[in-house]
């Protein structure tokens, strides 16, 4: 132990020597030669170097405050904004949203709602209307709507089927179920107490060898933006996401509330003819043929004031002047004020049909409820096909405020899974006759060439066109006939806003065919049973059906020599001014018609009236 004490005596200041300076030389690197360095904006400057850095960014700072300003160039954000603007929620009525999701078992309220009544449509009627439309050559949506589609000329027969709805009572029902009095108060619910239209339901028969075909449902127009909007399940089940409250929410805009009680017609094309719902249009079909009845008399009397004129002015130099009339004797003055006394005296007017029929147009739907009233409602078909014979019945319906839900009254269970609520069907309305749009009416037989003449009457663009035409066994029966270009009537004129269409042929084939030439015998009783020789020819179309008719008009039924008779009247070679196509042709197509008819070189009230005819305003 002593020899331990005495070495570390011996050594002592040589080993605190030695830790000093190992001290020293720590103190010495860190602090000396590895200088400590901070960091300033990401670099590491040591402390030799941080009045040097700070020095360079001053003299910078300096210099550009020495510079004159540059100004910065500002970048549109408005695509970005249309951008994310597109890729927002979509708020139109086909949006689906997704909604939270529901457990194994679904928590049940405990309500109990008695299901309302719904009222019976009454009074159905239908009516044709055959007439020129803009018919689209798109299809028709939501995002390309008819409005906007590419659109040409077209014949068609448009059926409107009308009938009227107690609005009053079906308010009052769902009020009472579901907001009323007789509801427990914690049950009260206004939002169900509203109803939403869900749809018109439109079956027609058709008349089938004298007996009816069962009824089918007829498809939404080809002029409905909303047709796939409309196409509603029946199960509940099969309604993805927000089930019927959120369908509740697409349907209940006003838009397609109106378009599936009051929905548009087809655009007219024709000045001539205006759509009403039958109720109006029979009203001003009786207008109209007073009107057309009222021409005729005055083009007659005009013709006998020229015939009277050109007389006089043969007489020799004490007659008039060719064209020109005595003091009042202008037929186009005296008719002019003879027609505007009528429109003076007439109880109703076309304008009086109009307003009408404007108020019982649905513009504001949250007031339905308060309409005394009945609901006009109506539907089209414009699948009907000429020749043919058809009745009609229809049904409404409006959305199950609680389908799905297990809030249903004992008795009433079974319409837990259906979307819509139904009225009964409406009665049968009368019978819509279609005639056909082309008739054959056969005038002679060429024996040696195995042919026969006919004159072919057909329906185009807005008036019966006559034409002869010859075919041999075998041929088609009618044909395109082109319109010679210096042809006054090769041009439809000017229509609404410069409108203009060129007619370069009219289209008379009839899809039939030339089967036979034949003799046949006719008998007849009067004081003695007589017998008379008849030739007939024979046809078919395009399906096979074979017909026949007599030749020669003393031989023709008399329904067919009244119908050629009618339509010979009609005739014309002419092409009728076609009203233009704008949006407000559509949306506000009464009041456009009242505006004055214009076209180039022609100021307000330059086209004579009743140059647009009866329904031009």
């Amino acid at each position: 132990m002593k020899i331990k004490l005495d070495f570390l005596e011996q050594y002592v200041e040589k080993i605190a020597i030695g830790i000093a300076a190992v001290i020293c030389l720590a103190i010495l690197w860190f602090f000396v030669i590895q200088s400590p360095k901070g960091e300033i904006r990401g670099q590491k400057l040591g402390p030799g170097k941080i009045d040097e850095y700070v020095k360079n960014q001053a003299e910078r700072l300096e210099d550009k405050l020495a510079r004159d300003p540059e100004p910065k160039e500002y970048t549109p954000k408005i695509e970005v904004f249309e951008e994310r603007f597109a890729q927002s929620v979509d708020m139109s009525t086909t949006s689906v949203f997704p909604l939270p999701g529901k457990g194994a078992q679904v928590v049940a309220e405990d309500r109990i709602y008695q299901m309302p009544a719904m009222p019976q449509l009454a009074d159905a009627k239908a009516e044709n209307i055959r007439t020129v439309v803009f018919m689209p050559t798109e299809e028709v949506d939501q995002e390309h709507p008819y409005a906007e589609v590419p659109t040409d000329y077209a014949d068609i027969d448009l059926v409107t089927v009308q009938a009227d709805f107690d609005v009053q009572t079906l308010y009052r029902e769902f009020e009472e179920k579901f907001n009323g009095p007789a509801v427990q108060r914690q049950w009260r619910d206004p939002s169900l107490a509203k109803p939403v239209f869900a749809a018109v339901k439109l079956e027609r028969q058709k008349l089938n060898y004298g007996a009816w075909t069962e009824w089918e449902e007829v498809p939404f127009t080809k002029v409905n933006d909303y047709k796939d909007a409309l196409k509603i399940p029946a199960d509940v089940k099969e309604i993805p996401y927000g089930g019927v409250d959120l369908l509740r929410v697409k349907l209940g805009l006003d838009e397609i509330q109106k378009t599936i009680i009051q929905p548009f017609a087809y655009d007219i094309a024709t000045p001539r003819e205006e759509w009403f719902p039958p109720e109006w249009h029979e009203r001003a079909e009786e207008y109209w043929q007073e009107e057309r009845e009222l021409e005729r008399r005055e083009d007659r009397e005009q013709s006998r004031q020229r015939e009277r004129a050109r007389r006089n002015n043969a007489g020799g130099p004490g007659g008039m002047m060719p064209g020109m009339f005595g003091p009042g004797m202008d037929p186009g003055a005296q008719n002019r004020n003879r027609r505007a006394q009528r429109r003076d005296q007439e109880e109703e007017s076309i304008d009086d049909i109009r307003e009408a029929f404007d108020e019982v147009v649905i513009e504001e739907f949250d007031k339905l409820g308060n309409q005394s009233e009945p609901l006009k409602v109506w539907a089209f078909d414009d699948t009907v096909k000429p020749g043919n014979t058809y009745r009609y019945r229809l049904k409404i319906g409006v959305l199950n405020p609680i389908a799905g839900k297990n809030w249903f009254a004992s008795g009433q269970k079974d319409l837990q899974d259906d979307v819509i609520l139904w009225s009964d069907y409406s009665n049968a309305t009368d019978t819509v006759k279609l005639e056909p749009m082309v008739h054959i009416f056969p005038t002679e037989v060429a024996e040696s060439r195995n042919a026969a003449s006919m004159e072919v009457a057909k329906f185009y663009y807005g008036n019966w066109r006559v034409k002869e035409f010859e075919a041999a066994v075998g041929e088609p029966i009618g044909a395109v006939v082109a319109i010679e270009e210096d042809e006054d009537q090769a041009t439809a004129g000017m229509g609404l806003y410069g409108a203009q269409y060129q007619v370069d042929e009219i289209d008379y084939t009839t899809g039939n065919v030339l089967v036979d030439v034949a003799t046949t015998t006719n008998w007849t009783s009067s004081s003695a049973i007589r017998s008379s020789d008849c030739d007939e020819i024979m046809f078919a179309d395009s399906e096979g059906k074979m017909s026949h008719l007599a030749v020669g008009r003393r031989n023709w039924p008399g329904e067919m020599r009244s119908l050629y008779n009618e339509i010979t009247n009609l005739a014309s070679d002419e092409f009728q001014l076609f009203n233009s196509r704008d949006e407000s042709a559509r949306r506000k197509g009464r009041e456009r018609r009242n505006t004055p008819q214009q076209g180039p070189g022609n100021l307000p009230g330059m086209f004579p009236p009743g140059m647009f005819g009866p329904g031009g305003g």
